[in-house]
């Protein structure tokens, strides 16, 4: 609170408005090290369509909500929603982005 201790920078795309001062990785000189927490719904396989789409429609009239974007942005969450197709190419990017990044540190699990 008193201004003593600074962050250099977050990894996201973008500021935030709970730490303004604090820079996104790319407006430190960072470009490209964006390391986000994210969240995801998932079913079991064969879900029937009509339940799928039900789920799929609420979720997304849910992130639409003032209430809930404000609340998630109370608790330093940057709100977005993605539907399933796109959902599913971000996971696939995301993976592939966290593979690269332990290979080139040559991270082994064992």
């Amino acid at each position: 609170t008193g201004g003593s201790v600074r962050g250099p920078a977050g990894t996201r795309p973008a500021g935030t408005k709970l730490g303004p001062a604090i820079p996104a990785t790319a407006e430190a000189g960072m470009p490209g090290l964006t390391i986000n927490s994210w969240y995801g719904g998932w079913g079991p396989k064969g879900l029937p369509e009509p339940v799928m789409s039900r789920l799929v429609t609420a979720v997304a009239e849910v992130t639409k909500s003032p209430e809930y974007n404000q609340r998630i942005e109370q608790l330093g969450i940057i709100p977005g929603y993605l539907g399933p197709a796109d959902f599913v190419k971000f996971m696939r990017e995301d993976i592939d982005k966290a593979v690269g990044l332990l290979k080139s540190a040559n991270f082994s699990p064992e």
